[in-house]
C-alpha cells in the first residue's frame, strides 16, 4: 500500500517564503535603481553643465543617504559650477573632516580655477599632511612656486627706486650716495638723480627689492644680485664694506631665490623650497637659515617690521628678525605697507587694525567678511585694495568699498605707501586716496 503525501500543505509555506523573498528583492532592486537614478542623472546633468538639475539630483540622493560620497562630491561640483565656491566648500566639509584625499584634490582644483592660488596652497598642505603621496607633494611644490614667483617690477628703498621697464630693462633713480643705483652716476654724491635711467645691470631682472640703502635684483635664473650699502654685511657674501662702490654683485648663485625683504642693515631671503634665510645687522655676514620656520609662503617688510606667512597659515611679525610674535592664524594672504598690516583668513575674513568697513559687511571673531569672496589683498597705509574671485578689483577707503571698473592687473602689492599694479603696459602706481592708478614714470 502506497503512502500518499499531501503536497499542498507543504508547498504553500514554501511559496509564501519565495514570494516574500521576491518582494524583498524587488524592493531592494527598486531602491538601488532609485539610487542609481539620482546619481546617474546628477552626473549626466553635471557633464552637460546643467548645474541646477545636477544639484537637485545629488541633493535628493543625499537626503536618502547623507554618507554617499559620490553624491556629495557631485553636489559640490554642481554648486561650484553655479559660481558658489563657498557653498561647495561647505558641502565637502564632512569629507575633509574625514580626511578624504579626493575631497581635498577637488577643492584644490576649484580654488586654482578661480585663481585663488594662496588658498589652493593651504589646501594642498593639508592634503600632503594626510597622504604623504609623492604626486600630492609635487602639486604642493608647484603651487608654492606659483605663489612665490609673482612679478615685482618696482621697489623703493630709503632714498632710491628701482623699476623694470615693459621692455625688461632695469632702471633706477634717487640717491646714489652708497652706490644703490648700481651706476657711476652721482656716486657718493648727495645729489639726486631725478628721473629713471639705465641701472647698468647686465643680466635679465625679473624681480626687484630695496632694503634701506641697499638694492636687490633677482634675475631670470633666480640668482640674487645687490648694489649699495653693505656695512652690516647685509649682502651675505661674508664681508662688510665701508667703501662706496658702483656696480652689481651676485651674492647668491644657487638659482632658488624667490624673493627678499629687509630693513636698514638686514636682509631676509625666501627660497623656492620655502626656507627663510638671514644676513646682516652686525650678526652674520653670511646667509644663515632661520630655524623657527620650516616653510614660508610669503615675506614682506616695511621700514620698521618684517612679516612672514608660513605654509600652514600662521602670520608672524618681527621688528629685529630675532624675536617673532604670531599675529594671526588661518591666513591665506597678507600685505604689510605704510605701517599697516592686513590679511585674509581662509574663511574669507579681513583682519588687521585701524580699518573701517561698510555696514553691510559681517564682522565676527575672525575679522570682517565682505559680501564677495576675496582672493588677494594689498594696503598702502590708508586704504586696502581687494580682488574678488572673478578678478574684479575693489577699493576700500574710509569705510567705503567701490568696484573699480575698467582696471585689471595680473597681481598687485604694497610698496612705499602705495600699491603697485602689474599690468601688460607696465607697473602702475596707486595711492588709494585717489580714485584711479597712474603710470609709474
Amino acid at each position: 500500500m502506497k503512502l500518499r503525501v499531501k503536497v499542498l500543505p507543504i508547498l504553500l509555506p514554501v511559496l509564501l517564503v519565495v514570494g516574500l523573498l521576491c518582494g524583498m528583492a524587488v524592493k531592494i532592486y527598486r531602491e538601488k535603481a532609485d539610487e542609481a537614478s539620482h546619481t546617474d542623472l546628477g552626473q549626466k546633468y553635471l557633464n552637460s553643465t546643467d548645474y541646477g538639475n545636477a544639484a537637485a539630483e545629488f541633493a535628493a540622493r543625499l537626503s536618502e543617504d547623507p554618507t554617499d560620497v559620490a553624491a556629495r562630491r557631485g553636489l559640490a561640483q554642481s554648486y561650484y559650477g553655479m559660481g558658489d565656491l563657498q557653498l561647495a566648500e561647505q558641502v565637502l566639509q564632512p569629507l575633509t573632516e574625514q580626511k578624504d584625499p579626493e575631497a581635498y584634490r577637488l577643492l584644490i582644483q576649484m580654488e586654482t580655477q578661480v585663481q585663488d592660488t594662496s588658498q589652493a596652497l593651504i589646501t594642498a598642505r593639508q592634503l600632503v599632511s594626510r597622504t604623504d603621496d609623492p604626486e600630492d607633494r609635487a602639486l604642493e611644490d608647484d603651487l608654492l612656486q606659483q605663489v612665490l614667483l609673482q612679478p615685482r617690477s618696482y621697489a623703493a628703498g630709503a632714498d632710491q627706486q628701482l623699476l623694470i621697464s615693459p621692455e625688461g630693462q632695469l632702471l633706477s633713480m634717487g640717491s646714489n650716495r652708497t652706490g644703490q643705483l648700481g651706476t657711476q652716476a652721482l656716486l657718493a654724491s648727495n645729489q639726486q638723480q631725478t628721473a629713471f635711467a639705465p641701472a647698468d645691470f647686465s643680466g635679465t631682472a625679473v624681480r626687484v627689492y630695496c632694503a634701506g640703502s641697499t638694492s636687490y635684483v633677482v634675475d631670470a635664473d633666480n640668482n640674487l644680485w645687490a648694489a649699495g650699502e653693505n656695512r652690516w654685511g647685509q649682502m651675505g657674501y661674508g664681508e662688510a664694506d665701508m667703501t662706496v662702490q658702483s656696480g652689481w654683485r651676485k651674492v647668491l648663485d644657487s638659482g632658488d631665490v624667490a624673493g627678499v625683504a629687509g630693513m636698514e642693515g638686514m636682509l631676509f631671503v625666501l627660497k623656492l623650497d620655502g626656507s627663510l634665510w638671514f644676513a646682516g645687522n652686525g650678526g652674520s655676514m653670511e646667509f644663515q637659515r632661520i630655524g623657527e620656520f620650516y616653510q614660508v609662503s610669503a615675506l614682506e617688510s616695511d621700514r620698521q617690521r618684517l612679516a612672514v606667512l608660513t605654509l600652514d597659515g600662521q602670520l608672524y611679525v618681527s621688528r629685529d628678525g630675532a624675536v617673532w610674535s604670531r599675529e594671526a592664524r588661518n591666513v591665506k594672504q597678507f600685505s604689510l605697507c605704510g605701517n599697516m598690516l592686513v590679511w585674509i583668513t581662509t574663511d574669507g575674513c579681513i583682519g588687521g587694525s585701524g580699518l573701517s568697513f561698510p555696514d553691510t559687511w559681517n564682522t565676527g571673531r575672525n575679522g570682517t567678511r565682505p559680501d564677495f569672496d576675496v582672493i588677494r589683498i594689498a594696503c598702502d597705509g590708508n586704504g586696502v585694495l581687494l580682488q574678488s574671485d572673478g578678478g574684479t578689483l575693489w577699493r576700500l577707503y574710509r569705510g567705503t568699498a567701490v568696484k573699480c571698473e575698467g582696471i585689471s592687473a595680473s597681481t598687485f602689492y604694497g610698496e612705499n605707501d602705495r600699491i603697485i599694479l602689474e599690468t601688460d603696459s607696465g607697473p602702475q602706481n596707486w595711492v588709494l586716496s585717489e580714485a584711479r592708478p597712474q603710470p609709474l614714470k
